[in-house]
């Protein structure tokens, strides 16, 4: 029996965190073309420079739980404790649950040590980045600390300018980068073909082999409708609706004429194995609409 995949793709992580440093250097971009020296608008960017970095954590973080509900352990106790982790990991459609762990998580953002909601963080995604070690970290704790005095108390950090909001934008970007850097490190093997051969082997395992129904044709992958054809005439009535519910995610005249409503069984006689399997192709096609198009 082939292992339930986990829904990830590293390109999911790699564009929140570009998008991150895109604007970024659109900020920076603008400080160095412009002469506006107003304090409400340097206040405003040197806050919100600040909040890049947090809500880039809070994407990067909730994506990882999305797909690796296990790494739910290594919340703090307060939010979920692993017996009740345990148990929903098991099952598909996580996305309430994560929402609220996440959260609750990222509340500790604001007040917490930096130090040690980055040490957290790093349990949580597990891209191995040694807190300790990073250069920047004093200067974020100090970033961090003018921000929340700008935000609660309404106090002004000396000297601010555009150099010094330019060099909050480069501290920033370095670290985002760095991170960035340990995740492609760390799940460089999640690619969008990766995901879609292991979804494929943990709804059908090697009843309908993946190689038999998809031929591989100038680096893209097209249906082999002769296979498809014969194969479905000896499919149980489970393994049809399994199919039926993956393939059309494809091409939904795919399986016209090869499959009809009376070759299938209720959902109450399904094996559980089975619904399980249904709720991880709808968790898939919710997360990745067109995983199967442009493959």
């Amino acid at each position: 029996m082939y292992k339930k995949p986990n829904i990830f793709i590293i390109s999911e992580i790699d564009i929140i965190f570009g998008n991150a440093i895109e604007e970024l250097e659109s900020i920076k971009q603008y400080l160095t073309t412009t002469t506006n020296e107003h304090q409400w608008m340097l206040q405003s960017l040197y806050v919100h420079i600040y909040s890049i970095f947090e809500s880039t954590l809070y994407k990067s973080l909730y994506k990882i739980l999305l797909a690796f509900p296990n790494n739910i352990k290594d919340i703090k106790k307060e939010y979920i404790n692993d017996s009740i982790s345990d148990y929903l990991t098991s099952y598909s459609l996580m996305t309430p649950l994560v929402e609220v762990i996440v959260s609750s998580f990222t509340r500790d953002f604001a007040y917490e040590k930096i130090e040690n909601t980055l040490k957290r963080y790093n349990d949580i995604v597990q891209i191995g980045w040694n807190i300790k070690k990073c250069p920047h970290i004093h200067e974020l704790k100090e970033y961090k600390l003018e921000r929340n005095n700008i935000v609660h108390q309404g106090t002004i950090p000396n000297n601010l300018n555009h150099t010094k909001i330019i060099e909050k934008i480069n501290l920033i970007h370095s670290i985002l980068n760095e991170i960035k850097d340990k995740f492609d490190s760390k799940y460089n093997q999640y690619t969008k073909q990766y995901l879609i051969e292991k979804s494929w082997y943990y709804v059908f395992g090697n009843a309908i082999p993946f190689n038999c129904c998809f031929i591989l044709n100038n680096n893209s992958y097209v249906i082999n409708a002769e296979f498809i054809k014969n194969r479905t005439k000896t499919l149980s009535s489970s393994e049809k609706m399994l199919f039926l519910l993956f393939l059309t995610n494809y091409n939904s005249a795919v399986l016209e004429k090869r499959i009809k409503i009376k070759d299938l069984c209720t959902f109450a006689s399904l094996t559980n194995t089975t619904k399980n399997k249904i709720g991880y192709i709808l968790e898939l096609f919710e997360r990745f609409p067109t995983l199967l198009q442009d493959m």
